[in-house]
């Protein structure tokens, strides 16, 4: 098993999205929050290794924080693409405090939806999480920020 996590003090951010090598998807997922309405938006979409797209998803989890919401992204993205078959996965995710927290014992604690996570990356053949800067993910972010702005909008 080769599962990573890329996160590193301050240069931690990729600066521009990179094709998955042969045999991996590329996963982008993203959370939105509303703090006016006390709600979440999850959305992320899934690319081949010739960059041709291969799913999408964006959901209405529940209420929670931003950072909950960008938790939800990666968990339903991660159960997506276990669902789907894929076994090689580079996952970017703007979040660079989720990323931190996966190695941070109290936040685990307070957000067992990050064990949830590691389980689901334990089932992979090699996942790694990669940082990337928000421009780098434009397309979840957008499909995160609908669904919160409309719930009931279909994908």
């Amino acid at each position: 098993m080769n599962n990573r996590i890329v996160a590193t003090d301050g240069s931690w951010m990729c600066r521009r999205w990179v094709l998955p090598s042969s045999g991996k998807i590329n996963l982008c997922v993203d959370g939105s929050f509303r703090l006016q309405a006390q709600c979440m938006g999850a959305g992320g979409l899934v690319w081949d290794a010739q960059g041709q797209w291969v799913h999408g998803f964006h959901a209405f989890p529940t209420v929670g924080n931003a950072l909950m919401s960008e938790a939800w992204a990666l968990k339903l993205g991660m159960q997506l693409v276990w669902d789907w078959g894929f076994r090689e996965v580079i996952c970017n995710v703007d979040c660079g405090e989720l990323l931190k927290s996966f190695d941070d014992a109290e936040s685990r604690l307070f957000l067992p939806i990050l064990d949830e996570i590691r389980e689901l990356m334990s089932k992979q053949l090699a996942v790694s999480l990669i940082g990337v800067k928000r421009e780098c993910n434009m397309s979840a972010d957008w499909l995160a920020k609908r669904k919160v702005s409309s719930p009931t909008v279909p994908l």
